[in-house]
């Protein structure tokens, strides 16, 4: 009988960092005695964090992929292997192209979908346990199922506002094309893709429940109420509803829970596993005791400084003032070329990096942008927005602003964190890298910008639909 790669049996994640509260074996336990507890629901919902560590989602490929298929990276000059080497060269097969993030995604929603069911059934023991803690285990699976859908879309379907249907049947300029299946279950069956539209109209809804449901009494690691209004400011940003955008990323600045990072102590944040209060609004905290921690190196620190596979172009050094602390983690490698220390590990091991996937800086530019597109000014101006975060980055202060200005900004933050592809689709601009004769290296639109489904998903799901180009 033909199944989604991703539908297996029933799947409980097992264990937590130090942090984490309980480590819960679930494997050989029925489902139904598995979720028959608060405390079991809890350990559950705490598993669903540790997931994410895997090699193919944060800990390794959503971050790097991100950055590597646009123009932050370049193979460098010291590199031992070709990891990446597709997403360089912007080229890929649905033979072998980024299964791994799929099937990965898709366990962690199924096991999300299991927390919210079980509390939706009423049927466990709630051992004295508030409501209100029962109402933030579901917020944090719902978020965490918005999450990942997020980043399915993102990187297997053209962005929300494309409109080039020659390419993409469907695509009106507002999410009429394919996006990927949206899943509220752990059934076993054969779904097609939804729309772009209809994705991101599930995780908004998704990610609205989340935040009528949590509290905000969790460290960074943790899924917060300030978490849930950060990724829905991130997402109406990539949906321009700019009033939306706008709205949650002031609400989390006012929230008083962050405080950016100055040039006394930005470089050392990338060296420490969390830090509550500062930029961290959400990161994965990454425990190498842990079974779902990457191994071999393949963490985003191992890839950048055990193998040093990729390297930082000159030209994007360049962009940096001598005076900005963000050049700090880009240091010459020796071996004429550049290299990351932005996952520079713990020790002596470059693997041991928690993953930034919400910083507190990305709201006010997330702030600054919803502002100048729909000439509005909630909390502040679009320019003071910019030059709070330049500032603190001991960069200069701005005198004007416009839509290109807020978007090198962003590359100048979020080098080598993985948004650069989305912001370079988003802006309809072709993927220059100037160290490569070819140019562009890839023209906008085209169909590398997304990823093909696999192979093995389109033959054993008749529903399943190329992505457009393939």
């Amino acid at each position: 009988m033909k199944k989604l790669l991703y539908i297996i049996s029933f799947i409980f994640l097992l264990g937590c960092s130090e942090d984490f509260i309980d480590r819960n074996p679930f494997g050989d336990i029925d489902k139904d005695q598995a979720l028959s507890t608060f405390s079991k629901l809890e350990s559950s919902t705490n598993g669903l964090y540790v997931y994410l560590m895997r090699t193919d989602l944060y800990g390794g490929f959503i971050p790097i992929s991100g950055s590597c298929k646009a123009d932050d990276l370049i193979r460098n000059t010291a590199a031992e292997t070709d990891r990446y080497s597709d997403e360089l060269n912007m080229i890929f097969f649905p033979t072998s192209t980024a299964s791994g993030l799929w099937s990965n995604a898709y366990m962690a929603i199924t096991s999300a979908n299991n927390v919210i069911d079980a509390i939706d059934a009423d049927n466990f023991d709630k051992e004295n346990a508030p409501q209100s803690s029962i109402d933030n285990l579901k917020g944090e699976a719902l978020v965490i199922r918005a999450l990942m859908h997020f980043n399915l879309v993102n990187f297997f379907s053209q962005h929300y506002t494309f409109n080039d249907a020659s390419l993409e049947e469907g695509a009106n300029g507002n999410g009429g094309h394919v996006g990927v299946p949206y899943k509220f279950n752990s059934a076993v069956e054969e779904p097609a893709r939804n729309t772009v539209k209809e994705v991101y109209d599930y995780i908004i809804a998704d990610l609205q429940a989340a935040i009528s449901l949590l509290e905000n009494t969790k460290g960074c690691v943790y899924i917060s109420q300030t978490t849930a209004k950060a990724l829905l400011a991130r997402v109406a940003l990539y949906k321009e509803d700019w009033a939306l955008a706008a709205k949650m990323a002031d609400e989390v600045i006012k929230s008083n829970r962050y405080q950016l990072l100055d040039v006394d102590n930005y470089t050392e944040y990338w060296s420490l596993k969390r830090v509550d209060g500062f930029e961290s609004v959400f990161e994965i905290n990454m425990d190498p005791s842990d079974s779902n921690f990457p191994g071999r190196s393949e963490s985003i620190g191992g890839i950048y400084l055990s193998y040093q596979d990729l390297g930082v172009p000159v030209s994007l050094l360049s962009m940096y003032e001598d005076d900005d602390v963000r050049r700090s983690v880009i240091q010459d490698n020796g071996a004429d070329g550049y290299s990351i220390y932005k996952y520079p590990g713990e020790g002596n091991n470059t693997n041991v990096n928690n993953t930034k996937v919400i910083r507190y800086s990305e709201m006010y530019l997330i702030r600054a942008e919803a502002n100048l597109r729909a000439s509005t000014s909630v909390g502040d101006t679009p320019l003071n927005d910019l030059n709070v975060i330049r500032s603190k980055r001991g960069a200069s202060t701005l005198i004007s602003v416009d839509a290109e200005v807020i978007l090198k900004e962003r590359q100048l933050e979020f080098a080598f964190e993985g948004l650069r592809l989305f912001d370079l689709a988003r802006y309809q601009k072709d993927i220059v890298r100037s160290e490569i004769p070819q140019k562009p290296l890839v023209s906008y639109p085209d169909k590398s910008f997304a990823y093909p489904i696999s192979e093995y998903e389109m033959r054993n799901n008749t529903n399943m639909k190329q992505t457009g180009g393939y």
